[in-house]
């Protein structure tokens, strides 16, 4: 049974185990798992679900993505932490090299901020510790996670780190700077925790100048960035809501005044 959402959330999706395949991955479960540790030994208060594996399906990603846009407030942000291969392209946030569009253009995304763990035309390392297995992002991350820094302080440290231990790939950051700026998982932020295969497949809808979707490789298929760019689209009216509320707000003030 999971806990239900709310303005501080996390939400893991992993994929260790894919049926039918040789092309199994040791780390996302541990990601997972040591992640989990290290914010909750933190901020106990911060809610947490996880599906691991069978549970962690296209349906269970999107309506994981979906409620935490619906979770986020006026004065909330949506982290997604991505560490799949061609994880930039699946999880750009606003405009990109060569593309008309991904998962986080088209209304700016000023709530959403993304960790992705490699440009998009780079794989994404799977590699063994000495406590074990991990995506070598999320070793990282863990690794770097302090209280009371900034997100791009823990960003930036975990790219150096990434870097001093020998892997190639090259971490990406997207979002605006008073995301970036924000202390880590201090106030209202949800969180879309991802780690498994991912790839590229051919442009299904011509949407693309390099003609390849990025997808994400879950345990009963893929989802496409263009699905889950759909999905964020709804964050536009979050803002919309707010306005209008406002907007209530003042006119009624002013029909009270006026009567006085």
């Amino acid at each position: 049974m999971q806990p239900e959402w709310n303005s501080r959330t996390v939400s893991g999706i992993v994929v260790g185990n894919y049926p039918g395949t040789v092309n199994d991955l040791d780390g996302p479960v541990p990601d997972f798992e040591d992640l989990k540790k290290e914010i909750l030994d933190r901020w106990p208060d911060m809610t947490y679900r996880g599906f691991k594996d069978s549970a962690a399906t296209r349906s269970r990603l999107l309506e994981e993505i979906m409620s935490a846009v619906n979770n986020v407030g006026e004065n909330g942000m949506l982290l997604f932490i991505m560490d799949t291969c061609h994880a930039e392209s699946s999880t750009r946030n606003g405009g990109g090299r060569g593309r008309k569009r991904s998962a986080f253009r088209a209304i700016g995304y000023d709530k959403v901020l993304v960790f992705s763990s490699s440009l998009s035309k780079q794989t994404s390392a799977d590699a063994v510790f000495t406590d074990g297995p991990n995506g070598a992002w999320h070793f990282c991350l863990v690794k770097t996670l302090e209280k009371g820094i900034t997100y791009q302080v823990w960003f930036d440290r975990a790219k150096a780190l990434l870097a001093r231990l020998g892997f190639t790939q090259i971490p990406v950051i997207e979002g605006p700077e008073h995301l970036r700026n924000r202390l880590v998982f201090e106030g209202e932020v949800c969180t879309i925790e991802v780690s498994g295969h991912g790839g590229q497949v051919a442009d299904g809808d011509g949407d693309e100048i390099d003609k390849l979707d990025e997808v994400i490789y879950l345990y009963d298929g893929a989802v496409k960035d263009d699905e889950i760019r759909h999905i964020l689209e709804g964050t536009r009216n979050i803002r919309v809501r707010f306005l209008l509320k406002t907007l209530l707000l003042i006119r009624k003030i002013k029909r009270i005044f006026a009567k006085q």
